[in-house]
């Protein structure tokens, strides 16, 4: 967002962006991916992990699921929790 790259894609396409950077985050912070789960379930056992994001967490991985599966487009609201989302593991990367 403070780059001016999430203006220029698609919402799905952030949707898509975002959650592989939530993955990315969350292996930098020792979480270990399992290859047998689904996105669903990975982002239940995150959210358990880092309680302060959660609600994002989940939300992410149910806009994720509806864009990649279900072919369903993300709705605007995604967008408020995409920016909460990146203002906290944003930051992380530049540590």
């Amino acid at each position: 967002f403070q780059s001016g790259l999430a203006a220029r894609m698609s919402l799905a396409e952030l949707v898509q962006y975002s959650y592989d950077g939530l993955r990315a985050w969350a292996q930098s912070r020792g979480f270990t991916l399992r290859e047998s789960e689904t996105p669903l379930e990975m982002v239940e056992r995150l959210s358990q992990s880092e309680r302060a994001l959660s609600n994002e967490i989940l939300l992410l991985g149910r806009y994720y699921s509806h864009v990649a599966y279900a072919g369903e487009p993300p709705t605007e609201e995604s967008l408020v929790v995409l920016k909460r989302l990146w203002s906290v593991i944003g930051p992380a990367w530049k540590a």
